[in-house]
């Protein structure tokens, strides 16, 4: 077990979600500004935990979120894609 604390309070959280990343940290890491995440959560697209007022994301959470809006791209007729 890992121990969190948030305004002077331990919070116990498993092995699993010791990769927890705090909004900056998102937007840092990913380069996802801070409307994005705004909109994501509001509209429940990503899912979120909040401790008091610290909002914190599974990192797992995030590459999912990225990888169901990321949109293929369609070769061009004849040529290859590198």
């Amino acid at each position: 077990m890992f121990f969190v604390d948030i305004s002077h309070r331990a919070y116990k959280i498993s092995h699993e979600m010791a990769e927890l990343l705090s909004k900056k940290e998102v937007m840092s890491e990913y380069g996802l500004g801070r409307h994005l995440l705004d909109k994501a959560m509001r509209e429940r697209q990503i899912s979120y935990i909040k401790l008091e007022r610290r909002v914190l994301f599974k990192r797992e959470h995030i590459e999912a979120f990225l990888l169901r809006n990321t949109v293929e791209a369609i070769p061009l007729s004849g040529k290859q894609l590198e």
